[in-house]
């Protein structure tokens, strides 16, 4: 697997040798970026549920400012830090912790984010339970967009609190969904 576009194209990313971690393939991150168009340029990104941090260091690669990285299997973290050492240590901040924990963390802190990537395990219907905890706690700022990677075979809601899914695409197995805030 490796970094499609920007000053890290063609750099190889590792992935964990186990069933927990299901990179984002090639294709469906070339798509998801082409979608995103100028979106990661000097953006603040989070991604949720790290993995392999290939969703996040794609878009540190395609000038994001910075990203925050949260993941909290031990075996994967190992995987991520070996992969974080393509980007400067200014450019990232690890949180070695659950996607809930890290939310209520950073909303203590008042963070906001213009890209956040939501990649749980297929398996786990956590998009369900996430989605409002980032919509109450305000991580997502007016402009931004989450970008929810899940199976093909599971529909999410059209909203979550103040979160509206504007686009919905599949490729495969796999379909992404983007919400943003509504304006009402």
């Amino acid at each position: 697997m490796r970094i499609i576009s920007g000053t890290l194209k063609g750099r190889r990313i590792f992935a964990p040798k186990s069933q927990i971690t299901r990179p984002t393939s090639d294709r469906v991150r070339e798509s998801l970026f082409s979608i995103l168009g100028e979106q990661p340029h000097h953006a603040d990104v989070l991604d949720l549920y790290a993995g392999s941090g290939a969703l996040g260091l794609e878009a540190l690669s395609r000038s994001a400012k910075h990203c925050t990285f949260v993941e909290n299997n031990k075996s994967v973290i190992k995987a991520l830090e070996k992969n974080l050492t393509l980007v400067k240590e200014q450019q990232f901040t690890l949180v070695k912790t659950s996607a809930l924990q890290a939310i209520k963390i950073l909303s203590k802190k008042e963070k906001s984010f213009d890209l956040i990537f939501l990649d749980p395990p297929y398996q786990k219907d956590e998009l369900r339970n996430i989605l409002p905890w980032i919509s109450q706690n305000n991580l997502l700022m007016d402009s931004g967009v989450i970008i929810c990677e899940h199976s093909a075979k599971k529909t999410l809601e059209n909203k979550y609190l103040k979160l509206i899914c504007k686009d919905s695409r599949i490729f495969g197995d796999t379909a992404l969904s983007f919400f943003m805030k509504s304006r009402s």
